[in-house]
Parts: structure tokens; sequence; C-alpha cells
């Protein structure tokens, strides 16, 4: 596994040993401060969303994980037309090369503001983002996704977040970045 300077180079690997019948199934990354996954490959592809399915898989294949240690520290203030706060709002950072909705649902980035209208991105790769906010999301989905109850984002909200993505605020964020981010609420359709 390469990584970057100043990004620790150990990695917890499933099981305790290695062996030609064992099959990796999951590799996990713990994040440090400015620490993020920047790109994975399998057998010299890059898989759809970075995610990499072993199943079948015979000798002879190799994964290479590409960690960055540059990311930006962001914070997100979503305010309504009169610029006061929104609490409880959903914040979707997009990334603008995405080139389909399975891409950006795997690369986005999705928070809920605090009482005060805030929330705090974690860290978030250098790059062009598109910004939504809003606090009218359909049918509770965005609610069960933000409480862990459903690990994956449902279909209809990606579909919805990929359509409405060009309606939000252009964000760049350069590395090493530390910015705050405010966007209006808007209603998502």
């Amino acid at each position: 596994m390469l990584a970057e300077p100043g990004v620790p180079q150990s990695f917890a690997l499933p099981g305790n040993q290695l062996s030609e019948d064992f099959v990796i199934d999951r590799v996990g990354v713990v994040r440090g401060e400015r620490v993020y996954v920047k790109e994975i490959t399998w057998n010299g592809q890059r898989p759809p969303g970075n995610i990499v399915g072993l199943d079948g898989e015979k000798g002879g294949a190799f994964i290479r994980i590409l960690v960055r240690g540059d990311g930006a520290s962001a914070t997100v203030k979503v305010a309504d037309e009169n610029g006061g706060s929104v609490p409880n709002a959903f914040v979707a950072m997009m990334p603008a090369s995405a080139t389909s909705e399975a891409e950006m649902s795997a690369a986005m980035i999705f928070k809920q503001t605090d009482q005060n209208g805030y929330c705090a991105l974690g860290t978030v790769p250098p790059g062009r983002y598109y910004a939504v906010a809003t606090d009218s999301l359909m049918d509770g989905t965005a609610n069960r996704v933000h409480q862990g109850l459903e690990p994956d984002l449902a279909a209809n909200l990606v579909s919805m977040l990929w359509t409405a993505r060009r309606l939000g605020q252009v964000v760049d964020i350069g590395a090493n970045a530390r910015i705050e981010i405010k966007l209006e609420r808007q209603t998502l359709r």
C-alpha cells in the first residue's frame, strides 16, 4: 500500500494470517486528521465508486490503496432567505468530478446541521464540489441515512441530489485548507 508523507502506513487486515485460501473481503483504513482515501485500484483498474468486490477472485490480483494527508477541514453554516440559522438541515457536498450517480454517492459527504445551523464536515479531499443544503427531503429517507439506520443512500435520494447538484454553490477546496462554507437553504424536488 502506498502512503503520502505524514500518513501512517500501518493498516489492519482481518484475520491473523494470510494463505493461498485466505480472501480479504474488507480493508479498513483508520482516518486521522486530514487523511482520506484518494484512490483504489484493483488489477490496475479503478472500480466504480472505489468499491472492490473480491468474491470468486483467484490469485494474481493486486489492490492498490492510495491515501493522502492533505485533506481540508470544513464547516458549513446554513441560513434561510432572511439570514437566520436553519437547524437540522441536510448538507450534501458532491464532487464536481463525479460522472455518475454511483460515483457521486460513493464520494459525497452528507451531514446534518446542529440546532445553530452549523455542521463540521470532517476531512474533505481537495477539489471542486457542489454544495447543497435543504431541510425538505422526501419521506424521511435522509433522516434514516443520517442516523446510520440505512448504510447506503437510498436510490431516490441519490437521484434527487444528482439532479440538484448543479443548483448548488460551487466550492473549490484546497489542500490543507480550513474553511467555512455559508449556504442558503434550498427546496429540492
